[in-house]
Formats: structure tokens, C-alpha cells, sequence
């Protein structure tokens, strides 16, 4: 006599379940931050009642929620499954905003660990500059900058206009800190002395210097604001540029720079002592 109690197969696949309903899905990632009354979910998801009864009934079903009085939560498994699928969301959420700018980019330099976070960049805004803007900083961000306490900035070529924006921050008692290529760091020191050197004046700034070999994108990230640059697929950059406020990719930026600033070799102050 067979002892085993037979398990009876879910009337969903697992990839069907999460995936092919958004509702579902959107449901999943909401319970992933917290548990939820149906109000809740209603007016974080913008839909009414009637929209939520299906597919909270099939993922009770299914194993994925369980409800405990009126707040709705992720069970065990749910949370793991939820957990994996939250990266892939995001990302397939970036990429189809801007899925032309996406398909262009080369997206080869950028470390794995932060290819993978990729999709933390969330709701991104495409800024293209026009042909009488071409070297100027987008105006968006400028704006955003009035009022930071910090920059952050990666970069392997970089706008005049930095430097002034820089010096600003630094001239009101903000941190600056800079990490650039070699390359860059060469030109800004030829090129514009008097500005660099005040910038790298004040107490509150740190210049640093990548070592040849590593070709990061171009960033900022300010209290508010994340610009970035991805080079195209022939290596140049295109005057396109990508800006995020959500908080997940000011983390993500801020995690990028810390990245390239603990592979920097040396510090600017440093290599100007070591060509005097």
C-alpha cells in the first residue's frame, strides 16, 4: 500500500503565475516592500476592486499570499520568487521606456555586479541636446543641482560647464568628489588651471585618478538627482543622456562611484606632487 500522500501539480506553471499577468506581478512586488489591505493595494496599484479579486484569488490559491485578516502578505515561497523577479521587472520595465536609446548603448564596461542592478535606475527621463546646447550640461539638471550638499561625479570626458558647477558647490561649503580618467584629469589640469586648481583647493573636495584600462560611463549623482551617459556602440558619446530621481538609483549611482573611487590609484594632490 502506497503511504505517500500524492501533491497534487499547481494548476499554474510558476513562470505563467508571475509573469503573465501584470496585476499578478505588480501584486507580488507591492507585498515584496509590505503587507497590504485591499485598499491599499488598490490605490497603490490605481485600480478598483473588481480589478483585484482574480488574481488575489489565484495567488492565494496558489500558494503565493496568504491573508491574515484584512492585511494580505507574501508566503514563504512567494517571497523568494518575488525577490528573484523584482531585478528582472525592473529592467524590462527600463529598457521598454527607452527601448531604442537601450538597444544603442554599449553597455559592456559596466561592472557585472552593477548590470545586474541595472533596472534600479527606475523611471528615467531621455535628454537629447539639441545642436545649440551640444556642450552644455542639460538645463534639468542644473536645476537640480541649486541646492546640493553633494556631487559625486565619474567621468571619461566631461562638459566645461562642470567645472563651474563644481566650483559653485564647493564655493558653498558642499562636498566634491571626482573620479576621472587619467586622460581627463591630464586635460583638466592643461587646459583650465585656474578653475581646477581651486576647485581642488578646498577642503571638502577629492580628485581622483582611474589607472588606463578602465573606461567607466560618465555620471553624477547629486542629493536629488542621477545624470548618466552610456557611450553607443561605436565607443563615442551621442549627447544623450539618462536622469533619475528615484531613490534606488541615487543608491545605485552612489554604490557606482564608490566602485570606481576604490579602484582609483591615486589622488590628484598626489600626482601633481609627483610631476612638480
Amino acid at each position: 500500500m502506497n503511504t505517500y500522500k500524492e501533491i497534487s501539480m499547481t494548476s499554474f506553471p510558476l513562470v505563467d503565475l508571475v509573469w503573465l499577468s501584470q496585476k499578478r506581478t505588480k501584486i507580488l512586488l507591492s507585498l515584496l516592500e509590505s503587507p497590504k489591505t485591499v485598499e491599499e493595494l488598490m490605490k497603490e496599484l490605481e485600480v478598483d476592486m473588481r480589478a483585484l479579486h482574480l488574481p488575489l484569488k489565484e495567488l492565494k490559491e496558489e500558494g503565493m499570499i496568504t491573508q491574515e485578516k484584512e492585511a494580505f502578505t507574501l508566503s514563504n515561497l512567494g517571497r523568494i520568487i518575488s525577490r528573484n523577479a523584482k531585478p528582472a521587472y525592473e529592467l524590462t520595465n527600463l529598457f521598454e521606456a527607452n527601448i531604442g536609446y537601450w538597444t544603442s548603448r554599449n553597455l559592456t564596461d559596466i561592472p557585472r555586479p552593477f548590470a545586474r542592478r541595472l533596472g534600479e535606475l527606475g523611471e528615467c527621463e531621455l535628454l537629447e541636446q539639441d545642436l545649440s546646447h551640444m556642450f552644455q550640461l542639460p538645463h534639468k539638471f542644473i536645476q537640480s543641482t541649486s541646492k546640493t550638499e553633494h556631487i559625486n561625479s565619474v567621468f571619461s570626458f566631461f562638459y566645461p560647464e562642470h567645472l563651474y558647477l563644481y566650483n559653485a558647490v564647493a564655493k558653498k561649503g558642499g562636498k566634491v568628489s571626482l573620479v576621472a580618467t587619467e586622460g581627463v584629469c591630464q586635460t583638466l589640469q592643461e587646459n583650465f588651471p585656474e578653475t581646477f586648481s581651486e576647485i581642488s583647493s578646498f577642503n571638502k573636495t577629492e580628485i581622483y585618478c582611474l589607472p588606463d584600462g578602465i573606461s567607466p560611463p560618465s555620471f553624477t549623482v547629486t542629493d536629488t538627482t542621477l545624470l548618466i551617459s552610456f557611450f553607443n556602440k561605436s565607443g563615442r558619446y551621442d549627447h544623450q543622456d539618462m536622469l533619475s530621481s528615484t531613490q534606488s538609483a541615487l543608491e545605485w549611482g552612489r554604490d557606482l562611484f564608490k566602485y570606481y573611487k576604490d579602484r582609483s590609484s591615486v589622488r590628484f594632490n598626489e600626482i601633481q606632487n609627483s610631476r612638480a
